[in-house]
């Protein structure tokens, strides 16, 4: 059967099996043409025969009974995941893990039917009873208790957002490494990323004035910058190898980045606001490795996706946690859905999951190619006839010989050598610098919440300038600096007045000029919006004026000494 169907002649098949590799190479050639002929997939349950040099094995590739039983089909497409993840529901599973999935028995149910294949929902069950707004503070929700690490994350507030900011803008102060340049946080400016050299003389590397500005935040590796998520991604990391996280923050009415899909799994977990998200049916490359990625790196959503039908159109509210597979192309926004003119701002965390790098044929490659090119002869260049010729055929037979044999050798190889001992120990030493990268900055950030608030009242005493932009709350009183107080910033250099989003600039210069009138009274942050007049101005700031909003405007006055923070 193999040589009727061959494409060498009966000269060249004699000098072939004049080697040994190369005749075991025609045999087990011949053995798979002869299963395919008898119908057999090599399982258990059919006719099978092994190479006599080399161990028996089972098909890599799950296999799955069609309904008549009487056939079995390969399960590459099948939306059963090939892998068991049993491990990750043991006693030592994540807990934060269990509180979203809906304790053991829905995190077994994640990795059985959701995990890598399909997007899915999970709401929030929590009544608002349940969530502590002060910073810090947890909650309780579903099968896990109020000190979880998902509730402590949702219940982060405001002040743990702006912490979270404060902590990104120091980046920019930090000296630059290929490390540092990779977490810089983002700015994006109508679904657009502004490049440092945009940013500065826009906004200074000041976030706060960029979301004054109408920008949307983003923060890489954010389980860095705030403890929360530092203790979050750390709980993840007991069922899952690796885990980190990105923060968006996304100003009412926006949209930080255009559809696109990633190389990663991912949980988005929304912390503050709510955000309108759509996830398309159609997966245009099923598990893209980096370079794959539809909607970045210039690599075009095709059309059809996004004319096509939606496996999740929904908006996300505080606590809801959207999962996402590798590949599935979305994208979000703040912007009013249907009869609902509700707009809000938002903040949430994406939980990255690298299932790119955890894929068995990226593992395969890397780890073929370090075991090949520990032989010199590997390293060398093929036979230089090899890719000359349209035709395979046409190259010299003592060449394609030489290759054939390089090639049987070079499987021999790589079957005595790659194991799965071999893998595991590529992967644990990968893990292990990860982690070893990342967990003394989280550790560090955990560390310095526990007596945050405490060092802040008892240092800070500023009332005006950089220092004092630190202690304000949605809770803080302002009132117009005295020129005296003004005088403290002689030394300070002066900071340039941000450029305000236009849908929120009047009703901002309204309050300002409020808070000027009120003859040295201070005003309680929370209470700003009540000192607009008109019902078209009221309307406006209902919309677009949210509490970070305020928060913002008044750091910036605060910083530039134009109010005064007196409680």
């Amino acid at each position: 059967i193999f040589v009727r169907h061959s494409t060498i002649n009966a000269h060249e098949m004699k000098n072939l099996l004049s080697s040994p590799i190369a005749a075991n190479r025609v045999a087990i050639s011949a053995i798979v043409c002869l299963q395919v002929f008898l119908g057999t997939n090599g399982s258990s349950d059919a006719f099978h025969l092994s190479s006599p040099l080399t161990p028996r094995r089972s098909h890599p590739i799950a296999t799955s009974r069609c309904a008549d039983d009487s056939q079995t089909r390969c399960n590459v497409a099948s939306k059963s995941p090939p892998f068991s993840n049993d491990s990750v529901t043991s006693s030592a599973a994540s807990e934060a893990l269990q509180t979203i999935l809906g304790g053991e028995q829905g995190t077994r149910d994640f990795f059985a039917d959701v995990w890598q294949n399909a997007p899915r929902v999970y709401r929030n069950t929590r009544t608002d009873a349940d969530h502590v707004s002060s910073v810090g503070g947890g909650g309780s929700s579903g099968a896990g208790t109020k000190t979880d690490p998902y509730s402590r994350q949702v219940d982060m507030g405001l002040q743990g957002i702006v912490k979270a900011l404060e902590n990104a803008c120091q980046a920019f102060l930090e000296p630059p490494t290929a490390e540092s340049q990779n977490s810089l946080p983002m700015v994006s400016r109508n679904r657009q990323c502004l490049s440092l050299q945009e940013l500065a003389p826009l906004y200074g590397n000041d976030l706060f004035a960029a979301y004054l500005g109408g920008c949307s935040i983003i923060m890489n590796h954010v389980d860095r910058l705030c403890p929360n998520t530092a203790a979050l991604c750390e709980d993840l990391q007991k069922a899952f190898p690796f885990a980190y996280a990105n923060a968006y923050l996304t100003p009412p009415a926006s949209q930080a980045v255009a559809a696109h899909a990633d190389d990663r799994d991912v949980f988005v977990i929304q912390v503050y606001g709510q955000k309108a998200w759509k996830v398309y049916e159609e997966v245009p490359i099923q598990y893209p490795y980096p370079h794959e990625q539809v909607g970045k790196n210039g690599m075009v959503v095709p059309p059809p996706v996004l004319e096509g039908p939606c496996s999740v159109d929904t908006v996300l509210r505080r606590g809801d946690v959207l999962y996402i597979p590798r590949g599935h192309v979305h994208q979000a926004s703040t912007y009013p859905q249907g009869d609902d003119e509700t707009i809000q701002p938002s903040f949430h965390i994406t939980i990255a999951l690298a299932t790119f790098d955890w894929a068995l044929s990226g593992l395969m490659a890397t780890s073929v190619k370090k075991t090949l090119d520990k032989v010199p002869e590997y390293r060398m260049a093929i036979p230089l006839a090899v890719g000359m010729h349209d035709n395979a055929q046409d190259i010299p037979l003592k060449q394609r010989i030489q290759l054939e044999n390089q090639v049987d050798a070079a499987l021999e190889i790589v079957r005595k050598e790659l194991t799965t001992e071999i893998i595991n120990e590529y992967l644990r030493q990968k893990y292990q610098w990860h982690k070893s990268k990342s967990r003394p900055q989280r550790m560090e950030r955990i560390a310095q919440a526990m007596s945050l608030d405490q060092r802040r009242s008892e240092e800070n005493v500023a009332i005006l300038g950089p220092e004092a932009v630190k202690r304000i709350t949605m809770s803080s009183w302002v009132r117009p600096s005295s020129p005296d107080e003004q005088a403290l910033l002689v030394n300070v250099r002066p900071k340039q007045a941000p450029a305000i989003r236009e849908e929120t600039a009047g009703v901002l210069s309204e309050i300002l000029s409020s808070i000027r009138n009120r003859a040295g009274e201070p005003v309680q942050i929370l209470q700003l919006l009540s000192l607009v007049n008109t019902d078209d101005t009221r309307k406006d700031a209902g919309k677009y004026v949210c509490d970070l909003t305020l928060l913002s405007f008044i750091r910036s006055c605060v910083e530039r000494g134009e109010l005064s923070v007196v409680g």
